[in-house]
């Protein structure tokens, strides 16, 4: 006799991450908060172009949204910290999961690259969103506009170097390090959603990890060690774009940063995914 032959474990990991964490209201709410945000936005870039008789681009948009620290800190941030917090807690179908893997670091494996991929997914559709809405109301183009530099001066802090390059890459890597720094939030909100296996206590934690970094930037704290390790600045193409001919020194150190960032979270989710005794939540659960 032949035994059925097991579903491949990609395959199934596509299906359920699909079923379970992209196809469910969360993503609704996002697309509508993408939407109310590029609308306002669109709104006040263009009243600003009228105001000095000129006209707006889709690239002024785009860039008063991903480069706007209040903006993402106090919005995009916390709406990814919502759309993850849960990914770790222990249900039905993670249960699912680890029968299907039989092993628990392969279901680790998943977890981390379900982070990931929610990470890639939601900077995507931030930036279609945004393109779409603003080329309804806004001229198209491969340079920035004629009001540019007035729209950026109007973002504290935020560099005017930026202009000295072309849109679509500043919009590019704008996208990769707010893609590397959800990621790497993600990673450190699961990592407290496992341990505890309650929602409210990853969320909260990202919540804290998110405002404390803002309000040391806001506070403008003259501490180089703190300036340094804080992951705000490498978030964003702020005042460290200081060599005119060159975005390298920036995004090297960005993505230098984001790496050990990365790296050392997933260390530490691991070794709290390996000491979790997962059958005892089961048992909890089922006699709740």
């Amino acid at each position: 006799m032949h035994s059925k032959p097991r579903d491949c474990p990609w395959n199934a990991f596509a299906k359920m991450f699909f079923q379970h964490r992209f196809l469910n209201g969360r993503w609704l709410a996002v697309m509508f908060f993408f939407s109310l945000t590029t609308s306002y936005v669109s709104l006040t870039v263009l009243q600003t172009a009228r105001s000095l008789n000129s006209f707006s681009n889709v690239w002024d948009i785009l860039v008063s949204i991903l480069n706007n620290p209040q903006l993402i800190h106090h919005g995009m941030t916390n709406l990814f910290i919502f759309m993850i917090s849960d990914y770790t807690v222990y249900g039905q179908f993670d249960q699912s999961m680890l029968i299907r893997t039989g092993s628990r670091k392969t279901w680790f494996n998943y977890q981390a690259i379900s982070i990931f991929l929610t990470a890639i997914l939601f900077s995507a559709l931030l930036f279609f969103m945004v393109f779409c809405i603003a080329s309804l109301v806004s001229a198209w183009g491969w340079d920035w506009s004629p009001v540019a530099s007035v729209i950026i001066g109007k973002q504290q802090f935020v560099s005017q170097n930026i202009l000295q390059f072309s849109p679509g890459w500043i919009t590019f890597f704008m996208l990769v390090f707010l893609s590397l720094a959800w990621a790497g939030i993600g990673i450190v909100v699961n990592c407290i959603t496992m341990a505890t296996q309650h929602a409210v206590g990853g969320f909260i934690a990202g919540l804290v990890l998110n405002y404390s970094v803002f309000l040391i930037w806001s506070a403008n704290l003259q501490i180089p060690w703190l300036q340094k390790i804080s992951f705000h600045r490498y978030m964003f193409f702020l005042s460290n774009i200081r060599d005119q001919n060159s975005l390298l020194p920036v995004l090297l150190l960005s993505l230098l940063y984001w790496s050990i960032w990365i790296a050392l979270s997933l260390f530490i989710f691991q070794r709290v995914c390996q000491k979790k005794d997962f059958l005892v939540k089961e048992l909890e659960r089922q006699a709740g």
